[in-house]
């Protein structure tokens, strides 16, 4: 079962705060810097165009070497293929956060006490965020507020932008306008409700600290409040325990906490971070076991 953590839905929204430029590059191809050159042309035009909506409100025209250092080789190609219709995208977009095998339920951070009973109903509501956002974008792309090659983070910038300008529409004033505010039509005031659902992504389950991708409970929970946690959540799952990544432990090995009720299996694989080791958690029956390069640990025997 391969399940998304919060970097893989980091990345279907476009936000590459984490990706390497080098992984970035594996994605290039002979078109590329063609590609980078017609891109920066687009993006001055569409800078431009939004100059004459927002006015005082519009940013800064980035120099071509400034916004060539910010889209390295491989880039736009990288935005297209984790896009919703691209290749790593739609494969992606289909896989759960949260999955149940026997008395064992996996995910990436883990269950904060108060998220849904129902896991397909965690899986849902991530897929159902994903499709929201896929859906934003693209009305965003055909208002001419961003283009299909923004991130995450300029995407928010320009939704904010966008939705300042149409606050000085409304009340140009200020608030309380002594005048009623305009009307506006039906599509204009969808999209306005767009924006202002769009500033509050960081709370959906998909960015919120304590949705499924990001929740670090399991590993920063002291021993009092993780067992109390547990006893409630292994009754409400139903489970045995819960294995989880996200949150990498001091001592780089795989750790069982609250009587082996939580495992936490990240253990910095990404050496030049991490400087921690490949390792899986082998889990037969009620037996589990931690597996490293060079040695098998077992954390639980049954008799």
């Amino acid at each position: 079962m391969i399940l998304l953590g919060n970097h893989e839905t980091m990345n279907l929204t476009a936000n590459l705060r984490d990706t390497a430029p080098p992984l970035l590059a594996r994605f290039a191809d002979a078109d590329s810097e063609a590609r980078r050159v017609t891109t920066y042309q687009a993006y001055v035009e569409h800078a431009a165009e939004r100059a004459e909506v927002l006015g005082p409100l519009a940013p800064s025209v980035q120099s071509r070497d400034t916004w060539m250092d910010a889209h390295p080789p491989g880039f736009l190609e990288y935005l297209e293929a984790l896009g919703p219709d691209g290749h790593y995208g739609q494969w992606l977009r289909d896989k759960p956060v949260v999955s149940r095998q026997g008395e064992t339920i996996f995910l990436h951070g883990g269950l904060h006490p108060d998220s849904p009973s129902d896991l397909d109903d965690i899986n849902e509501q991530v897929r159902r965020e994903l499709a929201r956002y896929d859906e934003y974008r693209a009305q965003l792309v055909e208002r001419g507020v961003i283009t299909p090659f923004f991130t995450f983070q300029e995407t928010a910038v320009a939704v904010q932008r966008e939705l300042q300008s149409w606050v000085l529409r409304i009340a140009p004033t200020g608030p309380p306008s002594p005048d009623p505010p305009p009307p506006l039509s039906r599509e204009d005031q969808a999209h306005v409700d767009m924006l202002i659902d769009l500033q509050q992504v960081l709370l959906w389950s998909i960015y919120s600290s304590d949705g499924p991708v990001w929740f670090r409970g399991f590993a920063q929970w002291t021993e009092a409040e993780g067992q109390a946690a547990l006893n409630d959540l292994t009754d409400k799952y139903d489970a045995e325990r819960f294995v989880v990544g996200h949150t990498v432990p001091e001592a780089r090995l795989i750790t069982p906490r609250f009587d082996d009720r939580v495992f936490l299996i990240d253990t910095g694989m990404l050496t030049s971070r991490y400087a921690g080791r490949p390792s899986a958690l082998e889990v037969t029956g009620d037996d589990v076991a931690a597996v490293y390069l060079d040695s098998r640990e077992a954390l639980v025997e049954t008799p």
